[in-house]
Order: C-alpha cells, then sequence, then structure tokens
C-alpha cells in the first residue's frame, strides 16, 4: 500500500514530551474524563496522560498490534483501553494527536507534499476524530503536516494556542492544495463551540 495512505509510520515516543499541553489541557477539565490517545504507540503517551488526569478513562488506540502489546504489558490500569480502531469508541472529552497527522522526515524538504501525505488524508481522519468528541470536546493536534483551520469544521471549533510551548521537531507545515505554507500557526488545541 502507498505510504501517503498511512499517516506517521515511526513509533519513536519518549517520556513526558508534551508537559505544556497537557498541563493546560488538566486545567481544562479534568477529572471522570475520557480522553483519546491517537496513535499511542507503546503507550508512554497514555501513562503520562494518566498522570496528568488521574482519574480519566484513556483509550489509546494504534494501527501497529506489536506496538499495542508492549503498551498493555507497560501500563497496566483497569481505566486504559487499548484497541486498534477507534470505531468503537466516543464521547471524548479530549483526543490527542501528538505527531501522528503527518510524515515526517519525508516532507521535510518538500514544496509540495501532495504523493506523499495529501491533505485529504488529513481532514478525512480529522472529521473522523471530532465525530467522536463530545458537545465540549477538545482535539489536540501537534506537530502535524496541516492546518486545521483549513479543516472544513474548523469554525465549529475555538483555537487555542500555548505560550511557550516548543515544538518536538519542526515538521513543515502545508495548505489543503498540499503547497508549503511560510507562516507559523501557533494553535494546537482545538474545542467545539458548535
Amino acid at each position: 500500500m502507498a505510504d501517503s495512505m498511512y499517516h506517521q509510520r515511526i513509533g519513536l515516543t519518549f517520556k513526558n514530551r508534551y508537559p505544556e499541553i497537557f498541563d493546560y489541557c488538566s486545567k481544562m477539565k479534568n477529572g471522570n474524563v475520557k480522553i483519546m490517545s491517537f496513535g499511542c504507540s507503546i503507550g508512554t503517551e497514555c501513562s503520562d496522560l494518566r498522570s496528568y488526569f488521574p482519574d480519566a478513562t484513556i483509550v489509546g488506540v494504534d494501527i501497529n498490534e506489536r506496538l499495542l502489546d508492549i503498551a498493555k504489558k507497560r501500563n497496566p490500569n483497569e481505566k486504559t483501553i487499548y484497541d486498534t480502531s477507534t470505531e468503537a469508541h466516543s464521547g471524548f472529552d479530549f483526543i490527542f494527536c501528538m505527531t501522528v497527522l503527518c510524515s515526517y522526515p519525508k516532507t521535510r524538504n518538500l514544496k509540495n507534499c501532495g504523493e506523499v501525505y495529501p491533505f485529504s488524508k488529513f481532514e478525512e481522519t480529522v472529521l473522523s476524530l471530532v465525530g467522536k468528541l463530545n458537545d465540549e470536546g477538545s482535539i489536540v493536534i501537534c506537530n502535524s503536516n496541516f492546518r486545521f483551520a483549513d479543516v472544513s469544521c474548523a469554525s465549529s471549533f475555538e483555537a487555542i494556542s500555548i505560550e511557550n510551548k516548543k515544538p518536538i521537531i519542526n515538521v513543515p507545515k502545508f495548505d489543503n492544495q498540499n503547497n508549503i505554507c511560510e507562516e507559523d500557526y501557533p494553535f494546537c488545541i482545538f474545542k467545539k463551540t458548535k
């Protein structure tokens, strides 16, 4: 299958990659919340989220069953579920898509990413995920190749930027025509308003 059919396929992860984002979100809403970690790899992000949201139900989703087996062994918790699909899950307060909605480093030096990772793939996935949010839910998209502002549902969300948030990697941004964007896009949290 062509690479453009997939999002980021590198399972690289490390502990506490997004402390500013997770802290900010935990102050937005906490307690008995429902969270999805989309592209959870070996579960490090699920473990990190547990430290910010101790009472949450966390659903870690990844297409790689081998990585999910590792996640289950490393993070046994009755309120953490691992799955290869989002289909059976909904009603989320937060969906975290951290460094998964991209094709990096393949897009690093491109002026147009349509052949490697088209906007249509990004939008299709984002629309599917936002359909799984509850009425006041938020989707968090970090280190993606595209801007949430270009997705057809963006007007139903408030875009939130976090001061002093440092990017983990400099993933290039493209517009909805797959052309490179030169301007900065500081937003990573998108809260449902309608």
